[in-house]
């Protein structure tokens, strides 16, 4: 039995043919456990799905013709009906971020993520949908100080200026998760969706 028979089977020739036997996660049919550190979450999935962690990007995979060398920690896409597949990208951390900081994240991986799927013939991705886990979600992951004094108060969204052209929507709609904890992808709200954009140009590649 070969590594990529216990995948889909609309995945299997071009994991035969082009990709090593590492660099997608172990393919689970109902959910994935992303990490980074000491952050993690439990991501439940329908069975159509794969899963790339931020090490599958790592220094041989480093895509050296990208502007942007930063990177989301784990890319999930799921199919949606027929051969149309959502984009979740998932940044885990422990610390807060700059808005710029986060969104350049999110953009690299989903640049990393289109060159990736780009191989798979009967896969066209669709939206995508952006993830910030943290230990605490009592305070704002932005800005260092907390939303009240006294109450703890359960933020889980977060809107951003979108400050790239890789997505068309103005501001970025994130869903906040909270480590350790599981969340479940498989009816997603479409607020969360957001639009690739169409007409990307040269600006992402280093001439």
């Amino acid at each position: 039995m070969s590594w990529y028979d216990a995948y889909p089977d609309i995945f299997k020739e071009t994991l035969s043919s082009i990709f090593s036997k590492d660099f997608f996660s172990i393919y689970n049919p109902s959910q994935y456990i992303i990490y980074n550190s000491s952050v993690s979450i439990n991501i439940e999935v329908l069975e159509s799905s794969l899963c790339i962690q931020n090490t599958k990007f790592g220094k041989d995979n480093a895509f050296p013709y990208l502007k942007n060398k930063r990177c989301a920690d784990a890319i999930i896409i799921q199919k949606v009906k027929d051969n149309i597949y959502n984009m979740h990208i998932f940044e885990l951390t422990k610390k807060r971020k700059k808005e710029k900081e986060l969104c350049e994240q999110f953009e690299g991986a989903c640049l990393r993520a289109l060159a990736v799927f780009s191989y798979f013939k009967n896969i066209k991705l669709n939206k995508v949908l952006l993830y910030f886990v943290r230990k605490e979600t009592n305070t704002n992951p932005i800005f260092f100080k907390t939303m009240t004094s006294n109450t703890k108060v359960l933020i889980d969204e977060l809107e951003i200026e979108n400050n790239n052209y890789m997505f068309e929507q103005n501001k970025l709609k994130i869903k906040l998760l909270k480590s350790n904890d599981g969340y479940d992808i498989r009816n997603i709200n479409s607020k969360y969706e957001i639009n690739i954009n169409k007409n990307i140009t040269h600006y992402n590649i280093i001439s």
